[in-house]
């Protein structure tokens, strides 16, 4: 506080020092007071606390009696507040340096602001190249190439789609060898789709590795495949003329092992059994495992007369299993099948030692002709890995190559039926069938040829 004159004298008055002591920020401002002693010139609060000035205005800024300006610290530092009450800010003091920015916590490099290092929020912000457009920058994405992905996950950074589980074993595609296998992550010594300890007949050898896997006493296939050379050269191993009445329909090469039951309907009497279709479930069940202990080549030849109404997706025969079990209907597990018209185009076969996701499709865009006996045959030949179809005698488009994980003698053919389908959405067959013949081996064309021009009724 300075000291005066008398305090009479208000006509002579004395200047004083305002403020001896300013605080960083700013040099207290010289105040001189008017008719008496100041009261109150030091300055409070000059310097600027984190970029603010503190107590910027004078305390007591009036002159006791007399008029006189108060002074106040300095100017504000940048970033700071306004003045505070209590004066007007004084024009002798030095501009304080503005403070260091508080604290924000930094989220990318940057360049600093005017007054001090930019913080989170600061306008000082630089904004970050964000190469992949994503609306992340790069500093923060650790895969700034993917803009699917911030983070690498499971299957690393640029692997769209790969942490897909397809079929649903609980191991993301990008980590599963055998992605269309839920009973396997690891192709193992059988291959994807094929079990490493499954051996079915109990001999030494397990069945991947078995090519007759439903026979103890054969590793190996023969003429006639797994089955016996006494079957004769063209290795007919069933054939089913439904004759009689009643359910059964009898194997006449089979014997009584092979007999089929009539599901729903009844053999009409004449040689033929007719199906209703829709959703009547009519159907020819023929027994379990038959067509997989044939061995890995097969021939499945049809006589059969089709209206052409219904749905899409009837099946002359499809042979295989569901995900619902024995007898259910549910979705295919493995199949080897015939419709006489696919969704959207036509007749068709195809083969799937698993699911549709692996099928292998031999077809045309016509469908099964209407209302006329139509000879239909469906070759399999597992060593040349080919799958064909033909139609009154005559080979029907290309054809289609068999991956190399499908064996028709790993097939679980719990559910064996001639018009029934494995997917519980198809509806049955509408139709009549006249007769069906399977063969143990692959037929030629020239063969094939022969038996349609011999007919139905031939021996």
């Amino acid at each position: 506080m300075a000291v005066g004159c008398s305090s009479n004298d208000d006509s002579s008055p004395s200047n004083s020092t305002g403020g001896t002591s300013a605080h960083t920020g700013g040099t207290a401002g010289t105040s001189s007071s008017a008719g008496g002693n100041a009261t109150g010139g030091n300055t409070t609060g000059g310097s600027a606390t984190g970029g603010s000035a503190t107590g910027g205005s004078a305390t007591g800024g009036s002159a006791t009696g007399g008029s006189g300006a108060a002074t106040s610290g300095g100017t504000a530092g940048s970033g700071g507040a306004t003045a505070g009450s209590g004066g007007t800010a004084g024009r002798g003091g030095t501009s304080g340096s503005g403070g260091n920015a508080g604290t924000g916590g930094m989220v990318c490099p940057a360049e600093a602001g005017a007054g001090g290092e930019a913080g989170a929020g600061d306008s000082g912000l630089v904004p970050t190249a964000d190469l992949d457009g994503d609306g992340v920058p790069n500093c923060l994405d650790h895969c700034p190439l993917d803009a699917s992905r911030t983070a690498p996950g499971a299957c690393g950074c640029g692997s769209i789609g790969s942490e897909d589980d397809t079929d649903s074993d609980g191991t993301p595609d990008c980590k599963d060898e055998c992605p269309n296998d839920p009973l396997k992550i690891a192709a193992g010594v059988c291959g994807c789709g094929s079990s490493d300890t499954a051996n079915a007949d109990g001999d030494a050898v397990v069945d991947c590795k078995d090519a007759c896997p439903k026979d103890p006493a054969l590793t190996e296939a023969g003429a006639c495949g797994c089955l016996p050379a006494a079957l004769g050269t063209l290795c007919l191993a069933h054939r089913y003329k439904f004759d009689g009445s009643g359910t059964v329909a009898a194997d006449s090469i089979g014997g009584t092992s092979g007999d089929a039951t009539v599901v729903g309907a009844q053999l009409s009497g004449t040689g033929t059994v007719v199906l209703a279709g829709g959703a009547t479930d009519q159907y020819v069940k023929l027994p379990a495992n038959l067509i997989s202990a044939l061995g890995d080549n097969a021939t499945f030849e049809v006589w059969v007369t089709w209206p052409g109404t219904g749905g899409d997706w009837q099946r002359v025969f499809d042979f295989g299993t569901s995900d619902a079990g024995a007898g259910l209907r549910g979705a295919a597990a493995g199949t080897i099948f015939l419709t006489p018209r696919a969704g959207g185009s036509g007749l068709r076969t195809a083969i799937s030692p698993s699911n549709f996701t692996q099928e292998d499709v031999a077809g045309i865009d016509t469908p099964l002709p209407t209302n006329a006996i139509t000879h239909v045959a469906v070759v399999l030949d597992g060593a040349g890995k080919k799958l064909s179809l033909y139609r009154d005698g005559v080979v029907q488009g290309g054809g289609a190559t068999i991956r190399p994980e499908t064996n028709l003698r790993l097939l679980n053919d719990l559910n064996n039926w001639l018009g029934r389908s494995q997917y519980a959405g198809d509806e049955s067959l509408t139709g009549t069938i006249h007769d069906f013949r399977i063969y143990s081996r692959a037929l030629t064309a020239g063969e094939i040829s022969a038996s349609f021009t011999a007919g139905p009724d031939a021996p």
